[in-house]
């Protein structure tokens, strides 16, 4: 097998979520149509089981709460700050609430960043990517 394209876009969490809802809508449509001309359809029981347990990991983390729009003002408040495509991606699929936990998601962080820029981008997550559901269970 030869890839054609290798990693041709970076996705969030958020991203891949929707992917898998639009295409389990896709399919449940199919499957009623397919019913209704009594075609009988057969899936694989394993891709079932993983997409499955990816939709309940993904519906557990951050991205079941973000929005589009929360996640392009997240990146226009923090747009100035030039942090990478795959930091800024962390950002947004771990939603840091502290400074320690944006130590791990950002490379060499103290050495780039003072106190201030990371309390900036902190409170930039907070106004954007948390819902109020996770700021009370903070």
């Amino acid at each position: 097998m030869k890839v054609e394209k290798t990693r041709e876009a970076l996705l969030s969490n958020f991203e891949v979520l929707a992917h898998v809802r639009d295409q389990e809508r896709a399919r449940r449509m199919s499957q009623s149509a397919s019913a209704a001309s009594n075609q009988g359809t057969s899936h694989a029981e394993n891709l079932e089981t993983v997409i499955y347990e990816l939709k309940d990991y993904l519906n557990k983390s951050p991205a079941a709460s973000q929005s589009p729009e929360a996640i392009t003002l997240f990146l226009q408040k923090i747009n100035h700050l030039g942090l990478e495509k795959a930091e800024r991606l962390q950002l947004i699929n771990s939603v840091p609430t502290s400074i320690v936990s944006l130590y791990s998601l950002i490379e060499e962080c103290d050495q780039r960043y003072n106190e201030d820029q990371c309390e900036e981008i902190l409170d930039a997550i907070r106004t954007t990517l948390v819902s109020e559901e996770d700021a009370i269970a903070e």
